[in-house]
């Protein structure tokens, strides 16, 4: 049974305002299908927590407790977009979750780390309009920098799929050259500089290049 316009279910809702675990599963229990149950934006309980529900009124320290429960076991559940390319590291990064979550969610699907965004066809986001001012084709580390995440963030981001280094926006530009433009601190240039040198000249030492 669908409670609102956007076709979202209870554990939709609940997931998006950031209830607490207990609520989370009654309704899984009364009705299990819904963990996986999709919005009319493809958006699954999971995109809702991690677009919004870790910063609702009721999200408290558990966060990663709910998340790890509303993913329930299935790496893959990090995969999945919804009809804009957002996967739930995206929407974390989006959200500016803490380095606790997006952590957690890189070790669950690395892979989900090189999806890059389409055009938003979603309407209005709830999370902010910073969905539809971001290149297409943004990776979660070209999110990250555009929202000047801090440079742990950065680095775990970079350390679960390093070939997320060398993917460009729709703007030609590599995550390097969007931290340049961006202003990215210098810890945050260092952590990319660093990441594409080791990437690049995997068996150099500093001495065999100077």
């Amino acid at each position: 049974m669908r409670v609102s316009p956007e076709g979202m279910l209870s554990l939709h809702i609940a997931a998006a305002i950031g209830f607490r675990m207990r609520v989370l599963e009654l309704i899984v229990k009364m009705a299990p299908q819904t963990l996986w149950s999709l919005d009319n934006k493809k958006m699954r309980p999971l995109h809702c927590f991690c677009e919004k529900g870790h910063q609702g009124p009721a999200s408290g320290p558990k966060c990663l407790e709910k998340m790890q429960f509303l993913r329930e076991g299935k790496p893959n559940a990090v995969a999945a977009v919804d009809v804009d390319g957002y996967s739930p590291i995206h929407l974390l990064v989006v959200s500016n979750a803490s380095f606790l979550l997006v952590h957690d969610c890189v070790q669950w699907h690395p892979l989900s780390l090189c999806r890059q965004i389409s055009s938003p066809t979603s309407g209005v986001s709830t999370v902010s309009d910073f969905r539809y001012t971001v290149p297409q084709g943004s990776t979660p580390l070209h999110l990250a920098l555009h929202l000047h995440m801090t440079a742990s963030i950065v680095q775990s981001l970079v350390n679960g799929n390093p070939d997320a280094l060398f993917l460009k926006d729709a703007q030609k530009q590599a995550p390097l050259h969007a931290a340049v433009e961006c202003g990215s601190s210098e810890a945050v240039l260092k952590e990319l500089i660093t990441s594409l040198w080791r990437g690049t000249l995997p068996y150099a030492s500093i001495s065999q290049i100077n």
